[in-house]
């Protein structure tokens, strides 16, 4: 059997390997902005790397989740993905939740999207570690 997957299977697949929910909508499935076709959920159930969950979401089967870490290495292994809910003070109930990375810092992702330069990150590890005291004193 072929196991090759489209670009957009391969993004279901990390999708769900994160921790997020593929829901069904009227003619597609949907996780936040991204979109995907029946076809390609057909293709990925075509080779038990996902199934359809109680509920009608889809679910990463161990098949599925197997290929993930062949095809992602070493990299799997920093990955501390974690669920947490914002806004529960709202009377009690979750409204929203979010995956968080244990692994990463903060300020790492926000180089990784541009956010801060390499110099601004540098400057945050000599602060952190205290290698900058007594360079900037006037």
């Amino acid at each position: 059997m072929s196991r090759t997957i489209s670009q957009q299977g391969r993004t279901v697949l990390e999708t769900l390997g994160e921790g997020r929910r593929l829901r069904r909508e009227r003619d597609d499935w949907a996780c936040g902005p991204l979109r995907v076709a029946d076809t390609t959920v057909a293709e990925l159930e075509r080779l038990n790397f996902v199934a359809r969950a109680p509920g009608g979401q889809l679910r990463l089967t161990p098949a599925g989740e197997a290929w993930r870490v062949r095809k992602n290495g070493a990299r799997a292994g920093n990955r501390l993905l974690v669920e947490r809910g914002l806004d529960e003070n709202d009377g009690g109930r979750r409204t929203r939740s979010v995956t968080v990375n244990l692994g990463e810092s903060p300020l790492g992702w926000l180089m990784a999207r541009g956010m801060v330069s390499e110099r601004q990150f540098g400057a945050s590890g000599c602060a952190r570690t205290g290698r900058w005291r007594g360079l900037a004193r006037a």
